[in-house]
């Protein structure tokens, strides 16, 4: 049973990262929609990349915490990993734009 509570204790910190993590993208696609809002045509199809950020962007805050927790280091190595970890987390975001606009027909 302790296995299984180790898991759950490990799990759960990784709730916490995932939230903030697409808080923040459906924020950017949030604020990118109403920088256009006079040049782009809104349906309700539009709610699916909102969704689909969201997971991506839940993912890359786990992985974010997981590189910069896992992988601790000193001096310019922490740096590093930091970076690699923000370019994942927008490579992640990009990809879950990417899926829920073409999900929609909006990305040729």
């Amino acid at each position: 049973m302790t296995t299984q509570n180790e898991l759950w204790a490990w799990v759960k910190t990784l709730i916490k990262p995932g939230f903030q993590g697409a808080a923040i993208g459906v924020a950017l696609l949030t604020f990118f929609l109403l920088v256009n809002w006079a040049r782009l045509t809104y349906e309700i199809g539009m709610l699916i990349p909102m969704a689909t950020i969201g997971v991506g962007g839940a993912g890359g805050g786990v992985i974010h915490h997981l590189l910069v927790h896992t992988l601790t280091t000193e001096g310019w190595k922490k740096v590093a990993v930091r970076l690699i970890s923000i370019v994942l987390y927008f490579v992640c975001l990009w990809l879950g734009l990417v899926y829920g606009l073409s999900l929609i027909g909006q990305w040729n």
